[in-house]
């Protein structure tokens, strides 16, 4: 078995503001409170293997749980939020422009690969939580992993575990509300099978947006 442990990063401004937030958003001093809650909690799954997005968020709150676990993490691409176009970061998640966007994204008229400022597209995004997935299951049987993430990215993996088809506009909408939810410094767990049988999925959710607060 091979458990993975995703870690929202702490607050933002960003968060509070409820915006769509660029790479260079950093915590606030409550975020970072959160994070030193999650960092003791961390410690108890002595994790073999620490992996973070490479945005700021992420990295500063990978930086408080290293040094809890005395580990460096591995930033990877594979693991950062959905990249949106330059032109939403700043408005507010509920606003038309947001919704507008998000139409235009499922239906693949806005976003390409991401690497252009145009964001990236849901089938670019569907390819990319498939390679992490690939790069989860590569890790040795026995693995414990703290993987530092965003809400997006932890969301729609979870959506895409077993299926890799498109969800339905109301099922991706119905998702974008549910991941607005989730906590700055919950965990989520999944665990994957190498030993399952054919034809079924060796992937499994465990827990969903966990409190990580743990009495000194």
């Amino acid at each position: 078995m091979i458990d993975i442990y995703f870690v929202r990063h702490g607050q933002t401004d960003g968060n509070i503001a409820k915006r769509h937030q660029a790479e260079h958003t950093k915590l606030t001093p409550e975020g970072k409170g959160q994070v030193a809650h999650t960092a003791k909690w961390s410690k108890t799954i002595a994790p073999t293997h620490f992996i973070s997005s490479r945005h700021v968020r992420t990295l500063q709150t990978s930086e408080i749980i290293g040094e809890a676990v005395n580990m460096i993490p591995q930033t990877e691409d594979l693991f950062i939020e959905l990249k949106r176009p330059d032109s939403i970061y700043g408005h507010r998640h509920r606003s038309v422009r947001s919704m507008m966007y998000l139409i235009r994204w499922y239906f693949g008229y806005a976003g390409g690969d991401g690497t252009n400022g145009d964001g990236e597209s849901y089938e670019a995004f569907r390819a990319r939580l498939d390679d992490a997935q690939k790069y989860l299951k590569a890790l040795p049987d026995g693995s414990r992993v703290v993987v530092v993430s965003h809400a997006v990215f932890i969301g729609f993996m979870v959506a895409h575990l077993c299926n890799k088809d498109p969800l339905s506009l109301a099922q991706a909408i119905a998702l974008f509300r549910k991941m607005l939810k989730l906590r700055n410094g919950s965990y989520s767990q999944i665990r994957y099978n190498p030993d399952a049988a054919e034809g079924t999925c060796a992937w499994e959710l465990v827990s969903y947006n966990n409190h990580t607060h743990i009495k000194p």
